[in-house]
């Protein structure tokens, strides 16, 4: 059998650039999100650059839930009612 070669990967090999989330309707660029959380109204926008937030453009719903509720582990796409789970109920 041949051997297979070893690579070693290094910094500069690795890719810098954020994974992709699977898009939904809800994830898709022009979409909006709205959230009310603890009184308050959140609105994020889906640009092709990511998820405006309050002026700040964030890589994923996660990052974008845990800056609204500063819980340390949340889901955001079901924070924000994209999950699987919540549109087979209707969320």
């Amino acid at each position: 059998m041949a051997q297979k070669k070893k690579v070693k990967k290094t910094a500069a090999t690795r890719t810098t650039a954020l994974p992709r989330a699977r898009t939904t309707a809800a994830t898709k660029p022009g979409a909006t999100l709205t959230r009310e959380f603890k009184g308050k109204k959140h609105v994020v926008k889906v640009t092709a650059d990511g998820l405006v937030y309050c002026g700040k453009t964030y890589a994923t719903l996660t990052a974008v839930a845990k800056a609204i509720t500063k819980y340390p582990s949340i889901s955001g796409p079901r924070f924000f009612g994209t999950d699987a789970a919540s549109r087979k109920k209707g969320g």
